[in-house]
C-alpha cells in the first residue's frame, strides 16, 4: 500500500484515452467499506465495476443473475449505477456476522480484505509488534513519543528509523561549516537575513 502511491501519480498524470471497459488504477476510493452482523467494518480489495473482479462479488453472494442484469452487464453501466452496486454489496455484508466469517466467503471468491482498525488498534496488533511497525523515540523533552517506522527490512542492512531526531536549522552551523567552510558568523549573516531558517525550542 505505500507503495501504491507511485501507480496512483502515473494515473494521474496519464492523458491518453480510457477505453469503457477499463478502470486505471483500480480506484481503490471506490472499494467497498462495508459493515458486518456485529457492527465490524471490513474494506475490500477490488473494485466492484471492474471487468473480473465484479463476478467475483457477484460469486461471493451468491448473485450469478447480477451478471446478466442490464445494470451490471458492462463496466460502464457499472459505473454509471456504482452507488446502486454499492448498496448491494452493504445489504448483503450486514447479513454476515461476522468479520472472519465474511473474510472466509470473499476468500472462497477470490476476493481480498480486511478489518478497518483505528491507528492505536493496529499499531498494538501482533503483526505491528513483530515487523516493527511503530517505534518510539525521544521527543528532547524528557518524553518519547510513537512514529511509523520505516516500512523497509533487508537481511543484511539495518534500514529501520534510528537517530535523534533535530529541530529545524539545529545543525545548520555545523553542516555548512564542515561542507562549506562557512564560518559561524556567516552562518549567522545567513540566519538573520531569512536565507537560512533555524527554529529551537524555548528555553
Amino acid at each position: 500500500t505505500m507503495l501504491y502511491v507511485n501507480e496512483h501519480t502515473q494515473n494521474e498524470l496519464f492523458e491518453g484515452d480510457v477505453a469503457d471497459d477499463v478502470i486505471r488504477s483500480f480506484q481503490p476510493g471506490d472499494y467497498p467499506v462495508l459493515t458486518t452482523g456485529n457492527g465490524t467494518l471490513v474494506v475490500v480489495s477490488g473494485h466492484p465495476a471492474e471487468r473480473g473482479t465484479f463476478d467475483l462479488f457477484a460469486k461471493a453472494m451468491n448473485r450469478p443473475e447480477m451478471l446478466t442484469d442490464p445494470r451490471f452487464d458492462t463496466v460502464a453501466k457499472r459505473l454509471a449505477n456504482l452507488g446502486e452496486l454499492q448498496q448491494f454489496v452493504r445489504d448483503w455484508a450486514i447479513t454476515i456476522e461476522t468479520a472472519e466469517e465474511i473474510e472466509n466467503t470473499f476468500a472462497e471468491s477470490g476476493l481480498a480484505m480486511g478489518v478497518l482498525r483505528k491507528m492505536p488498534d493496529l499499531a498494538d496488533t501482533d503483526w505491528a509488534h513483530e515487523r516493527n511497525a511503530i517505534i518510539s523515540i525521544d521527543d528532547r523533552s524528557g518524553g518519547t513519543f510513537r512514529i511509523p517506522n520505516s516500512p523497509w527490512q533487508f537481511s543484511d542492512a539495518d534500514v529501520s528509523t534510528r537517530g535523534v531526531p533535530k529541530f529545524r536549522g539545529e545543525d545548520n552551523a555545523e553542516v555548512l561549516q564542515s561542507l562549506l567552510g562557512i564560518s559561524a558568523d556567516e552562518v549567522a549573516a545567513l540566519t538573520e537575513s531569512g536565507a537560512l531558517s533555524i527554529r529551537l525550542p524555548k528555553k
